[in-house]
């Protein structure tokens, strides 16, 4: 085994190394920079063959630098592209691009922790994912040997499965071994219950050693159990029906996949995607049925599907591409007809293979009765005629995803979604997580069926966000809202003296706890703005229900209020107070710590004065009231559960107005001598033995960055006053 690396000068005066990463039978994994790349990121690998003698030690590593060429060859987006088998200091280094993310096997353990595991649509999806890859490999008669969750990373960069642990140093020692005939310390690749029988016991490998691991690799995800639990070894089969039941053909692909004999598995990654497709394992494929990468460069696609055919829609279920004068702008779904479509390239090729094969008489028969004249079929129907061989063949939707894509539909129209507008919101989100396809439409190929699963994936997901979190009323308004009905509302909790300001609070605190990561820039011009709007609608009628206001009155004789609750995540209660100039006001919020903010509002805001506190992690102001009318508390939660609080009030009893028989108070005195009033000298009854309301002096606060909105809501209020602050004299 070798010993750890000592920090010292980079290695190769290329390579500055970090961190290990790990520790394996064949040597130590390190984090690197690269200098030559601007301290790009990388991974180290270090080479260490079980070999004792120091001729077959010399003999390895020659083997080992003429097995790296190979590798050299591997240029596939999901593979961690391998740069350089690096000799420094007697050892070998393997050098590879650094992937970001997670591996399934941490995904799979933070599910598990929360008692889940990942479902049939996305284990199915990762197998459409990966297959190609495996094709890629297998075609180059590489086998990886070591499929398995620990190593696929879900990068974070474009949200799609990396198989790592490839063209690694695991592959070059056991080509080392096979040909030095090296018995003892035998390389074993691979884990036990992720590698067929015959790959266990004797270390044979194929195409379908790979298919077997990565089968076993999905069952595991989906089942949450290990290999040891759903492994009958008296039996030699598989049997994961005890935890999940899966639909068809998944089930039954998996099965074959994990067939204990290689004769009696698919013999390739193709006859797999042919048979997800529903095709017999006998049956030809057809032509330019291929495995290749799901993406395409430019906006259309090469191959599979390159009639630009769109992806049909199905109620609110299409990825529509930006328009070429801005890429990053999503444009309303619409279907797209054969006269828009651009098949110039495509009927260019084939009538140069007509000219090729069948002459001039063949073109211009061909031309008179078929060419640009091919019917599109409608979503889910096919051509009766026998399909031109020299054309590329397009592969409709399965029954499953027509299915899914009827599911959607009913849910949809069941929640009162508008399609459009959902279509938008999760074109913006499926393009947020995939930047890297910005410009590229989806289409029915069969290359395109991971991404449509994924755009599914997220608008059930946004249906399931709006029927948790928004009324039937606010839902039905989506892809509706605008200014005119932030108007409305304003006018309709002014009548219940609440400002829009704080009305907005609320929406704002709601829309936070949905959506914790959204960026808060231009917003409401966004597609997800329309679910802020929606949020705020649904607050106006809880202001007006009394859900979320409540009006602080003192009865007389009495200058504290004690107010308790419960806040959710992300709701928000607004406190009404009807105060005079010169009161004396003492706020005091009791939250557990950091899970509020809270803002008070005047009556008449300024561009001075806009606000005493706005969204503000205090939890106490105390100061002398400038302005008579209506002082509103807005406080919401931050936290991500529910939490308890107790807001204490206390005013005391200046009035402007004098009395009939006005007498001179003393100096210290904060009493206009009301008859209904402590003696003077007195603040407010706080008599309750609460240490956290013992006020504290603090002077107004304010934000010189606020918008001016002296021009809204200023019909609750009366002149502005002196703003400077007092003290509160506790009575003792």
């Amino acid at each position: 085994m070798s010993t750890p690396w000592e920090p010292g000068p980079p290695l190769g005066a290329r390579y500055n190394v970090l961190r290990e990463l790990g520790e394996g039978g064949f040597g130590r994994t390190y984090l690197a920079e690269d200098l030559h790349r601007f301290k790009e990121l990388c991974v180290l690998k270090e080479f260490v063959p079980q070999i004792e003698d120091p001729a077959l030690l010399a003999k390895a590593q020659e083997l080992s630098e003429r097995e790296a060429k190979v590798l050299y060859q591997l240029q596939h987006s999901q593979i961690p592209k391998f740069r350089e088998l690096m000799r420094e200091g007697g050892q070998l280094f393997l050098v590879q691009d650094y992937v970001e993310g997670a591996t399934y096997r941490g995904l799979l353990q933070s599910r598990q922790d929360q008692g889940g595991h990942f479902s049939e649509t996305e284990i199915t999806q990762l197998l459409y994912q990966l297959l190609p890859v495996l094709d890629y490999i297998h075609n180059l008669d590489i086998i990886h040997r070591d499929i398995s969750p620990e190593n696929l990373i879900l990068r974070s960069q474009d949200g799609m499965p990396v198989l790592i642990d490839f063209g690694s140093v695991k592959q070059i020692a056991a080509t080392v071994e096979q040909e030095l005939a090296v018995e003892a310390n035998q390389t074993r690749i691979g884990k036990a219950g992720y590698v067929p029988p015959e790959q266990f016991h004797s270390g044979s490998v194929d195409a379908t050693s790979d298919l077997y691991g990565l089968a076993a690799t999905l069952v595991v995800l989906a089942t949450g159990k290990e290999p040891q639990e759903l492994y009958d070894v008296y039996e030699s089969v598989w049997n994961w029906e005890r935890f999940i039941s899966l639909g068809e053909p998944i089930n039954r692909v998996l099965k074959k996949m994990l067939a204990p004999s290689p004769a009696q598995r698919y013999p390739s990654a193709t006859a797999v995607m042919q048979a997800l497709q529903g095709k017999e394992s006998g049956e030809a494929a057809p032509p330019g049925a291929d495995i290749s990468p799901i993406y395409a460069g430019g906006n259309g696609i090469d191959g599979v599907g390159s009639d630009g055919e769109i992806y049909p829609p199905t109620g609110a279920t299409q990825v529509v591409s930006p328009s070429p004068e801005d890429a990053t702008t999503l444009t309303t779904p619409s279907a797209v007809s054969p006269a828009k479509q651009d098949g110039g390239e495509s009927l260019f090729q084939a009538l140069i293979g007509l000219l090729a094969l069948l002459g001039i008489s063949s073109l211009l028969l061909a031309l008179l009765f078929g060419v640009g004249l091919r019917p599109r079929w409608p979503f889910g129907q096919r051509a009766e005629e026998t399909p031109n061989p020299t054309e590329e063949t397009v592969v409709g939707p399965t029954p499953d995803e027509v299915a899914r894509k009827e599911e959607l539909l009913q849910r949809r129209e069941a929640l009162g979604v508008n399609d459009a507008w959902l279509n938008l919101w999760v074109n913006q989100r499926f393009y947020q997580q995939y930047p890297n396809l910005r410009g590229r439409p989806l289409t029915s190929a069969v290359e395109d069926a991971p991404l449509r699963l994924r755009w599914d994936n997220l608008a059930m997901d946004a249906l399931d966000t709006l029927e948790l979190n928004l009324s039937m009323p606010a839902r039905r308004g989506l892809g509706a809202y605008g200014a005119g009905d932030r108007e409305r509302w304003r006018q309709t909790v002014n009548q219940l003296n609440v400002s829009s300001r704080a009305l907005d609070d609320l929406a704002d605190a709601k829309f936070a706890a949905i959506f914790p990561d959204e960026p808060q820039d231009d917003l409401l011009d966004q597609p997800i703005g329309q679910v802020w709007y929606a949020l705020a609608q649904d607050s106006v009628g809880d202001l007006t229900s009394g859900k979320n206001l409540e009006t602080v009155e003192f009865e007389t004789g009495t200058f504290r209020q004690r107010l308790t609750g419960q806040l959710a995540p992300g709701q928000g209660r607004v406190f009404v107070l009807n105060l005079q100039e010169g009161q004396n006001l003492r706020i005091n919020l009791q939250t557990p710590a950091e899970s509020t903010q809270m803002s008070l509002y005047l009556p008449v805001p300024s561009q001075k004065e806009p606000f005493l506190l706005s969204d503000s992690s205090e939890t106490t102001w105390a100061g002398r009231l400038t302005q008579s009318g209506y002082y509103e508390v807005a406080i919401a939660s931050r936290a991500s559960n529910a939490i308890n609080y107790a807001l204490s009030v206390a005013v005391d009893n200046i009035r402007n107005t004098p009395t009939d028989e006005p007498t001179d108070p003393p100096e210290d005195s904060a009493n206009d001598g009301d008859d209904t009033t402590d003696a003077p000298g007195d603040t407010p009854d706080d008599t309750s033995g609460d240490d956290t309301d013992t006020p504290e002096t603090a002077p107004p606060a304010g934000d010189s960055s606020a918008e001016d909105s002296s021009t809204e809501d200023s019909d609750q209020g009366t002149d502005e006053g002196s703003s400077d602050a007092v003290e509160f004299n506790d009575p003792t």
